[in-house]
């Protein structure tokens, strides 16, 4: 973790600074009004090994925050397909997703690409189904990155209509 991030934590668990904000970039087409909700999710791959099981997060009407290190775009892509599955089967559909790092580091342009491919088809598979559920990457670092910043799970947040997330 760099400096800043340091910093960022241990001002908010020392009271300093009471919350964060992030701006976010739209992915899909799905229009964006206020959402107030909780964030939840975290690393991809942990969270699809308890899809179907006692384990299972809810993500019903949360912001389910999503990403992971080190993963092919053949895996994501199946851990994003499988998630659209959950939102049908369980009808439990987020509020939002966003999206952090899965990438972060790499020079190899072939995982580049198919991590992204794995992100239009999560974004494509969503639209098709008229799912609207707004996707979102931060400009900046969440998740595994040495310049990541802090995001705080299971609080109540707010993305606003100019694509900024609260917490």
């Amino acid at each position: 973790v760099n400096k800043k991030s340091e910093k960022e934590i241990l001002d908010f668990i020392f009271g300093k600074k009471t919350g964060f904000e992030y701006d976010l970039i739209s992915l899909n087409k799905t229009k964006t009004t206020t959402i107030k909700t909780e964030i939840i999710g975290g690393c991809l791959s942990v969270l699809s090994g308890h899809f179907g099981g006692d384990f299972q997060i809810n993500f019903a009407d949360k912001i389910l925050f999503l990403e992971d290190i080190e993963e092919s775009g053949e895996k994501l892509d199946r851990y994003l397909r499988q998630i659209i599955e959950v939102i049908l089967k369980t009808k439990q559909k987020p509020k939002a997703i966003l999206l952090g790092e899965f990438y972060y580091g790499t020079k190899d342009k072939f995982l580049i690409q198919n991590v992204e491919l794995a992100i239009k088809n999560l974004i494509d598979r969503i639209d098709e189904l008229n799912l609207e559920i707004p996707v979102f990457k931060s400009k900046d670092a969440l998740g595994h990155s040495d310049k990541m910043r802090p995001l705080i799970l299971g609080v109540k947040s707010e993305i606003n209509s100019t694509n900024q997330l609260i917490i």
